[in-house]
């Protein structure tokens, strides 16, 4: 297996966007009161180059035999002491995305372990994301890999 994983380029958008479709149906699906139908690409080119161009955020890709496989998106927080919180560096995972073609090969792992890498260069402490409830197969997945729920947000929807 011939798995690459590496910071994505503007190069890289078409293969990047055809990922995130499938990811923004499902989101769709799961919870339409919160996510849009997928129409097109939702993440414009310039959106993805100011992404890029922030030194606080890293966008991987994930290469398997030269076809983009996998994305992540990360951001670097870095939190101030409040009376009510202790300051706090860590980053978040906003965005994995992996092929169905390509799932249970260890492309999601490889990203969250560069994910890790960059984390502790910049001093992080923590790498934090967010799981939709419905998703299954990503609970059971960041739960194989040591996350555990630290909070749970819920939402109570009025009409």
């Amino acid at each position: 297996m011939d798995l690459v994983v590496r910071a994505a380029t503007l190069d890289d958008y078409e293969a990047m966007t055809s990922l995130y479709t499938e990811t923004d149906r499902l989101n769709h699906e799961w919870l339409p009161q919160l996510f849009p139908p997928v129409t097109g690409p939702i993440r414009s080119r310039d959106y993805v180059a100011r992404q890029l161009a922030d030194p606080n955020v890293r966008y991987l890709v994930a290469e398997l035999a030269g076809r983009i496989v996998g994305l992540l998106l990360a951001i670097h927080h870095d939190v101030p002491s409040t009376p009510w919180f202790h300051a706090r560096r860590y980053v978040e995972v906003q965005d994995l995305t992996v092929d169905s073609a390509a799932r249970r090969r260890g492309v999601g792992r490889l990203l969250i372990d560069a994910t890790e890498a960059w984390a502790r260069e910049r001093g992080a402490t923590s790498i934090d994301l967010t799981v939709i409830e419905a998703n299954e197969n990503a609970l059971r997945f960041y739960e194989r890999l040591g996350f555990s729920t630290r909070s749970r947000r819920m939402t109570r929807i009025v009409s």
